[in-house]
């Protein structure tokens, strides 16, 4: 989490514990990727909080491997496990392949270009190589994978999981610019808590 080791480790634990409760609530098989999230924030948040407390390079490594690597596909490919309308999970298996696609991207870039992280007061700052105009690029196709697939979903509530992103996307990026790596995930972590609800609705 973006503020301090105790509020990442503190949001790890309880999304730990949501998890497992998310998990348990399954009825549907279907429905376990999806179910898994809060737990998956909850090892993600962990690893920011090591991040923190020892300043590991291994410990950012294993973050950005979350936040970069497996949400992009995680998210998407979820959603097209669980539809099950034809016209909603063609959709969904563009955004899909479109997400492993930027996930090997990105796991290339991470080897070739060993990513930087710094603290700076409250927040963490990851750099990701290379700086240029393809950052743009990849941001672009980054939101598009891990926030339209939401709205494209039949299943019921994935909506409002999609308009939470968004204004937390777009309030990271006007406010934490420099930090938005670190502040979106964080709101995204906590925003993974309402997959309870949706799981037992569902």
């Amino acid at each position: 989490m973006c503020f301090s080791a105790s509020a990442s480790f503190i949001v790890s634990g309880v999304l730990g514990i949501l998890g497992v409760i998310s998990i348990g609530e399954v009825k549907k098989p279907r429905l376990y990727f999806l179910a898994a999230m809060p737990f998956i924030f909850s090892i993600q948040q962990a690893a920011e909080g090591f991040v923190w407390v020892y300043q590991a390079q291994i410990a950012a490594m294993i973050y950005l491997f979350f936040a970069l690597i497996i949400w992009p596909t995680f998210i998407p490919v979820g959603l097209f496990l669980v539809e099950r309308k034809s016209k909603a999970r063609n959709y969904l298996l563009f955004f899909s392949i479109a997400g492993v696609s930027l996930s090997l991207y990105y796991l290339v870039i991470m080897i070739m270009f060993t990513p930087e992280f710094s603290l700076e007061g409250c927040h963490i700052v990851y750099t990701i190589y290379p700086l240029s105009a393809s950052v743009f690029v990849r941001s672009a196709v980054y939101g598009a994978c891990t926030l339209l697939p939401f709205f494209i979903s039949t299943v019921a509530y994935m909506e409002i999981i999609g308009l939470l992103g968004a204004l937390a996307c777009l309030v990271s990026y006007l406010f934490f610019t420099l930090y938005f790596i670190s502040v979106w995930c964080f709101f995204a972590a906590l925003i993974s808590a309402v997959i309870v609800a949706i799981v037992r609705k569902n």
